[in-house]
């Protein structure tokens, strides 16, 4: 009896995975409408697509960059590829001005 309920319930699942799948959605490339800063640095290289650019932070003090979503959109995901990876890094996020 133990098999039988174990391969209904693995029946369920399959027939069910297709309409998980569908409810899916891929996210929104937010990429080319942000607004990329970083003080005296050009950062047309972060957002270009070419993994063979790089930005480079060594000539700066404290370097940062800044992303700002467009107005009423909200960034999901951050995927950042690093060159070479830095000793220390940190995202921080601000949310209603905070």
């Amino acid at each position: 009896m133990h098999k039988k309920s174990l391969l209904l319930m693995m029946i369920t699942v399959f027939l069910c995975l297709p309409f998980v799948c569908c409810a899916a959605q891929e996210a929104r490339e937010l990429t080319a409408d942000c607004i990329i800063t970083s003080p005296g640095r050009k950062t047309g290289s972060v957002h270009d697509g070419e993994y063979t650019s790089q930005w480079r932070s060594s000539e700066q003090r404290y370097p940062y960059l800044e992303f700002r979503t467009p107005e009423g959109e909200a960034a999901q995901y951050l995927y950042i590829c690093f060159a070479e990876m830095p000793k220390a890094w940190v995202v921080e996020t601000e949310t209603d001005g905070e």
